[in-house]
C-alpha cells in the first residue's frame, strides 16, 4: 500500500501489458507493434495519419455498410486469432478497436489473460462476443452472437 509498492505494480502492469502485446503480434493479431516498455510507458507504433492524428475507434464512426461489415469481419478474425494464441481480450468491443486505412487494429491489452490459467476465461470470452457483436449491430451488422462463439471455440479446438 506504500507508493513504492504502487509504483511497482504499475510497472509490472505495463511490463504485462507489453509482454502482451509482443505476445497477440507475434499471433498474427492486428495490434499496434510494441517496440519498448520504459518504467510506466510503452512505446509502440503509431496508428493514425501524417499529420499525427490518431486512427479513430470504431465506436466513434458511423460506418457505411460495406466498411462496418468488413471491419466486423476482421475483428472477429482478430479475436479468433486472439483466442488461439491462447488468450482472452477482457474488454473486446468497437471501444477498443481502431479503424485505419480499411484495417481494424486492436488495443487496449492490461485486462489480457492466459485462456488456460484463469477458470473464468471462458465467461470473458463470452462477454467478449456479446460486447463485440452488440456493438457492431450499432454500426448496422447483423452480428449474431451463438455463431460467432461456437466459430471461434471450433477455432479453437483446431489448435488443441
Amino acid at each position: 500500500g506504500s507508493q513504492k509498492g504502487l509504483d511497482a505494480h504499475q510497472i509490472l502492469w505495463v511490463q504485462e501489458e507489453f509482454k502482451q502485446m509482443k505476445h497477440l503480434y507475434e499471433h498474427g493479431v492486428t495490434v499496434p507493434k510494441a517496440i519498448a516498455v520504459n518504467g510506466i510507458s510503452i512505446i509502440m507504433e503509431f496508428i493514425g495519419d501524417e499529420d499525427g492524428n490518431p486512427a479513430p475507434r470504431i465506436s466513434d464512426l458511423k460506418m457505411e455498410k460495406d466498411a462496418a461489415q468488413e471491419a466486423f469481419h476482421q475483428s472477429v478474425r482478430n479475436l479468433k486469432l486472439i483466442v488461439r494464441s491462447c488468450r482472452v481480450h477482457g474488454d473486446y468491443s468497437t471501444f477498443n478497436i481502431l479503424w485505419h486505412k480499411g484495417q481494424a487494429v486492436v488495443i487496449d491489452f492490461p485486462q489480457v489473460m492466459e485462456f488456460k490459467n484463469n477458470r473464468n476465461a471462458l465467461a470473458y470470452l463470452e462477454r467478449d462476443v456479446h460486447s463485440l457483436c452488440a456493438s457492431f449491430r450499432k454500426q448496422g451488422v447483423l452480428a449474431e452472437e451463438g455463431h460467432i462463439l461456437r466459430e471461434i471455440r471450433a477455432s479453437q479446438q483446431e489448435e488443441e
